[in-house]
């Protein structure tokens, strides 16, 4: 007797756990990787001097750093070419079969050409990679321990921007077109074993605007809700890329800059599970001539943690899912709330310049690593023989 009510009351307890589970397990409303609780690995941060003093630049005026950020921000003194390199060390992704890594296999930031049309018009074309994530390997077992099947889910947001700038006296109004292309290869799809290849279009309006007084620089940005389908054959999404804004304050005092920015994504119009998403930064900018030293912080709330359930083929039969039966079909986000320490430096010489920063979580929810190099150079400076020689 005792021993039944013991089975039966661990019956009842495992049953309401499962039940819990379930009621508490998501449903993915987008193509896997490209869910934004993904964003503490996937997302990229473009913009060198940005990411150095805290990925902030609502407020920025100068180089083209900042143009993602706030395309008022732009403000060339000639024709200039930026090319930029974004490393990411490898972090664990747990859940899956085998042992596998989420990586970032293009070491790319941006590279973009820009300057001024007139005295009062600046215009700019950027190419940006602000999200890559690639999961280095889904694999299972199957023919009795036989054959390996291996798959190598990614997700890339290529981004191609037109960027057109107005500056009168305290004012700079600017415009980005950012047409997006989201790339998906390998998706995980339980219970078959074909692969899938599928891109998509977006276009992104982004308008924005900065006033700058004496020692008070003020800076706004922001785009609209956008949204897409997407059909990858077993599963019709409808990709919904929230709205977007920021603000910023600069306060200069000296040869120190203060730096104050928020940014807001609307994360819970495309599923009401996501919170929204409020980032704060702050940043220091010391400007010592051909020197520019860049200390910050970011504050990078998590969207959702929790389970979620990956999407299955629905027209499988037993016989084309036999060796699927041991492979879980639910994974789980960690909470992945994030705090990151960011330096960074520019060298500044008569024909370019050459600038470093680096981001290092440091609240240790989800790790993440980025090392940002880049070099620009003023391409009028062909002209001069002496163009690769520094100044002494």
């Amino acid at each position: 007797m005792k021993l039944s009510l013991v089975f039966s009351l661990m019956l009842a307890v495992s049953l309401s756990f499962l039940c819990a589970q379930s009621a508490d397990t998501l449903s993915l409303v987008l193509p896997q990787y490209m869910n934004p609780f993904y964003d503490s690995f996937a997302r990229n941060y473009p913009g060198v001097t940005a990411a150095g003093k805290g990925y902030s630049g609502a407020a920025h005026l100068g180089d083209v750093s900042g143009v993602n950020l706030n395309p008022a921000s732009l403000l060339p003194d000639s024709l200039q070419l930026s090319v930029e390199i974004n490393l990411k060390p490898p972090v664990n992704a747990v859940g899956y079969p085998n042992a596998a890594e989420h990586t970032s296999r293009v070491p790319f930031g941006m590279i973009t050409l820009n300057g001024r049309i007139s005295e009062r018009i600046s215009a700019a074309l950027v190419y940006s990679l602000p999200k890559a994530i690639y999961l280095d390997d889904f694999s299972m077992w199957i023919n009795m321990g036989s054959d390996l099947v291996q798959r190598y889910p990614s997700y890339y947001l290529m981004q191609f921007t037109a960027n057109a700038g107005y500056h009168y006296e305290n004012w700079h109004l600017g415009l980005n077109l950012h047409n997006q292309l989201h790339l998906l290869d390998d998706p995980i799809f339980m219970h078959t074993y074909n692969r899938i290849r599928s891109n998509r279009y977006a276009l992104r309006v982004q308008p924005g605007i900065i006033y700058d007084a004496s020692k008070l620089r003020v800076g706004i940005s922001g785009m609209p809700e956008t949204s897409f389908d997407w059909d990858l054959t077993y599963t019709k999404y409808r990709a919904i890329l929230p709205a977007w804004a920021t603000a910023g304050i600069n306060i200069k005092n000296g040869e120190n800059t203060y730096i104050l920015d928020a940014e807001f994504e609307q994360f819970s119009k495309i599923c009401s599970h996501f919170e929204d998403r409020l980032i704060i930064k702050a940043g220091l900018e010391k400007d010592l001539g051909r020197n520019i030293y860049r200390i910050g912080y970011m504050y990078v709330p998590e969207v959702y943690s929790g389970y979620f359930r990956l999407p299955y083929n629905q027209d499988a039969t037993p016989q084309s899912s036999f060796w699927w039966g041991p492979v879980n079909d639910h994974l789980r986000i960690s909470p992945n709330t994030q705090h990151f320490l960011t330096g960074g430096f520019s060298y500044y010489y008569r024909y370019g310049s050459i600038n470093l920063a680096l981001m290092q979580e440091v609240g240790g929810e989800a790790n993440h690593t980025q090392f940002s190099l880049s070099t620009s150079f003023y391409l009028n400076s062909i002209k001069n023989r002496r163009f690769l020689k520094f100044d002494e």
